[in-house]
């Protein structure tokens, strides 16, 4: 889709990533309300990176789930000034492991699909004043579950892992040695504190991390 933006004067120009249109005129809307903001809309990471090639903006507000992509990959990148906007993360899921990755990359703070609209307002306003504005309970969340985030290629494997691939064809995809791949897994259940494959994906999925695996 186009980027639809409501060109309108305003000192704070922010950037909408979803890819509901239900979702983003909600938002929309909420910002609108409740602050002076012009919102640009996308609906994929192709279209947040091409927006923020050519345009400067202050705030994004992504979701963690693209059809071409995990929202948090976008995170820290910089709009065409080379300056980097507030990032937030809008979630179904607010786990301790999503809020530690979303630190760990840069963003200032995540909303829940169910937040309020004052909630949305007052993360928004916090983040483009250059505060954090994560809640203190996610934080304390983040702070228990910052050991557990994923290197890149934990993220590999776990990505061919949820794909349903062998232990084999995991270490062919990624170049390495099945012993390797064994090794990998076993330091990850200990992590995590599971004996399986599918214990594992769903405890990355409670923890808000199955993103890793796009």
């Amino acid at each position: 889709m186009r980027a639809t933006e409501r060109p309108r004067r305003s000192a704070l120009r922010c950037l909408v990533v979803h890819p509901a249109p239900i979702v983003r005129r909600g938002l929309v809307a909420v910002l609108e309300d409740g602050l002076d903001v012009a919102v640009t809309e996308v609906s994929t990471a192709a279209e947040a990176r091409a927006w923020l090639r050519s345009h400067a903006v202050d705030l994004v507000i992504v979701t963690t789930d693209l059809p071409d992509g995990w929202g948090l990959d976008l995170v820290g990148r910089a709009d065409r000034s080379g300056r980097r906007p507030a990032w937030v993360l809008l979630s179904a899921r607010d786990g301790g492991g999503l809020v530690a990755e979303a630190l760990r990359r840069g963003a200032v703070g995540l909303l829940h699909v169910t937040s309020e609209p004052r909630e949305i307002v007052r993360v928004a306003a916090t983040a483009v004043r250059g505060e954090l504005a994560f809640t203190a309970a996610q934080v304390e969340a983040a702070q228990e579950a910052a050991p557990r985030h994923l290197t890149p290629r934990e993220r590999a494997v776990v990505g061919s892992l949820a794909a349903g691939r062998s232990n084999d064809e995991i270490a062919a995809d990624l170049g390495l040695r099945r012993k390797t791949v064994e090794t990998y897994l076993a330091r990850l259940y200990r992590r995590f504190g599971v004996t399986s494959r599918v214990e594992l994906l769903h405890r990355l999925r409670d923890e808000g991390l199955d993103g890793a695996a796009d």
